[in-house]
């Protein structure tokens, strides 16, 4: 149960204002969602699944890759990426399966 105190709705409050700050909006509609360093989710690339920023792969694809025995920095080289850049995305997806689980 959440306590419905004054502390218990500014902490929801300063919670959905970090989620907002990174959001991207045009014409007062959401476009595009950062949730992780390197990865964003727009409804106007890939059908809204997430991808490395700017580009339309998607973290899922180079997740699975990596999961398979692929070298980040392999992938870095194939995809045109900062190595970096891969290694967020594989750990975004291991976000989302630590919270599936």
């Amino acid at each position: 149960m959440v306590a419905a105190t004054r502390q218990g709705q500014e902490a929801i409050e300063q919670a959905f204002e970090a989620v907002l700050q990174s959001v991207d909006y045009d014409a007062g509609t959401a476009v595009i969602w950062r949730p992780w360093v390197d990865v964003e989710v727009s409804g106007r690339r890939q059908f809204g699944a997430p991808c490395v920023v700017g580009t339309g792969i998607q973290t899922s694809i180079l997740y699975k890759l990596v999961q398979a025995g692929d070298d980040p920095a392999y992938l870095a080289h194939v995809y045109s990426l900062p190595v970096a850049a891969v290694t967020n995305a594989v750990s975004w997806e291991e976000s989302l399966v630590a919270a599936a689980a």
